[in-house]
């Protein structure tokens, strides 16, 4: 079974740079079975992980921006 690693920043670019060394690490580590999502804000997170959390339960570890607005 899956296990899902969530990241979530208002910018753009850090949100896909963070993302991207997330998965060169899982990668390297032979952890095929990770999945790598993203959000932008911290209303999408709470949807993300309130639809995680009635379905699946993959969501394994959130990473997230401490100064965000929203």
């Amino acid at each position: 079974m899956s296990q899902d690693i969530l990241i979530v920043d208002d910018d753009y670019f850090c949100r896909n740079t963070l993302k991207s060394l997330v998965q060169k690490i899982l990668t390297k580590l032979s952890l095929h079975k990770v999945i790598v999502k993203k959000g932008s804000d911290g209303i999408d997170t709470i949807n993300l992980v309130i639809q995680d959390q009635i379905k699946y339960n993959k969501i394994k570890l959130v990473i997230s921006d401490e100064n965000m607005n929203y």
